[in-house]
């Protein structure tokens, strides 16, 4: 799929985690959390430019590392009470700045190392081919339970930049699912959902 549109992947990637320290230069089966999901972003087909937005210095030397580029945030959008999509509104900001205006905006948080750049890249084609339709594409759970609901499994989130800009948040009335199987959709937020994440990609690799 040709895509004519400046595509821009926000990493967010914060120092400070209560539930798990330093979950996001933790390290995940070799590498950091935080390597995984540049890798993944600089893999995709379709994104031009990956930032991290971060307020830690040893994040930001991983960044660097990665080819990544970092955006320094301000500690007061580093904070618990701080929204990712402040963060994001911060990155997006810096960078028009700079001249760098970006169409469309892919959020990858570290915490989803399981997800894929063929996820990334069939979120993006999903949202371009229903661009009239949709806001936001939002990746889901995938349940084999009809009854069960499809919760965000927090991998994935793909929108316009003048969206974000006019909302100032990551929500819509108009969202286009892309659904993740069970095994890839472990969000990381404690050591238990970590151990699990990482025990499934090892086997992975084993059957590979």
């Amino acid at each position: 799929m040709k895509i004519n549109k400046k595509i821009l992947a926000i990493i967010p990637a914060r120092g400070g985690s209560k539930r798990l320290p330093g979950k996001n230069i933790k390290l995940f089966a070799g590498k950091s959390l935080l390597a995984y999901a540049i890798l993944q972003a600089k893999e995709s087909r379709y994104i031009d430019e990956v930032v991290v937005s971060t307020e830690s210095k040893k994040i930001a030397d991983i960044s660097l590392k990665y080819k990544a580029q970092v955006i320094a945030r301000p500690k007061k959008l580093a904070t618990d009470n701080a929204s990712v999509a402040d963060a994001m509104l911060h990155a997006v900001s810096f960078l028009n700045k700079k001249k760098y205006f970006p169409d469309i905006v892919v959020l990858l948080q570290p915490t989803s190392p399981l997800r894929e750049r063929e996820d990334i890249n069939k979120a993006i084609e999903a949202f371009i081919k229903n661009e009239n339709k949709c806001d936001l594409v939002i990746s889901v759970c995938e349940s084999k339970l009809k009854e069960e609901k499809y919760p965000p499994n927090g991998a994935i989130y793909v929108m316009r930049t003048e969206n974000i800009n006019k909302i100032r948040s990551i929500s819509s009335s108009k969202i286009l699912p892309y659904f993740m199987p069970l095994e890839k959709s472990i969000d990381i937020d404690y050591e238990i959902d970590f151990k699990r994440a990482e025990q499934l990609l090892l086997k992975k690799h084993e059957i590979s």
